[in-house]
């Protein structure tokens, strides 16, 4: 097999896995997020936030793995994966950093908006890149 295979191998099983919590956040309404858990009834904008991200997340892996061509995998998965990080911080109002602050927007709307324009430049620089590749190939 390929290396190819390989890494359509991989990316198959870790949307797999992630499907599996995605079901069992479902059905037991509790998730966790930033290391906290989260309860569908106490906090549903945090809770439908981490549905959310794992959604979109799932969905970048799939469609990475189902393409018949390498050249668009890395950054469909970088996309899926900062989009739904950025669906998470639109939907929750809450920022968690990696350092463990956590920001909301009413406590810290500043600190809040720069992590969110930071995540939607990102996302918005993947999907230029991407849509500027494939008209490439498209038109070679």
């Amino acid at each position: 097999m390929s290396s190819e295979t390989y890494f359509r191998i991989i990316l198959a099983l870790v949307a797999i896995g992630m499907a599996i919590f995605l079901v069992r956040k479902l059905v037991t309404g509790r998730s966790r997020t930033a290391g906290r858990a989260v309860d569908r009834q106490s906090d549903p904008r945090r809770y439908w936030g981490s549905v959310g991200m794992s959604a979109i997340l799932i969905t970048s892996l799939t469609i990475a793995a189902l393409l018949p061509s390498n050249q668009y995998r890395f950054g469909i998965v970088f996309f899926g994966l900062l989009g739904g990080q950025l669906f998470e911080m639109l939907v929750s109002r809450v920022v968690d950093t990696p350092r463990g602050d956590i920001w909301t927007r009413a406590d810290h709307p500043r600190a809040y908006w720069r992590w969110v324009a930071a995540h939607a430049a990102v996302v918005a620089l993947i999907l230029v890149l991407s849509i500027l590749q494939l008209t490439q190939l498209i038109a070679a």
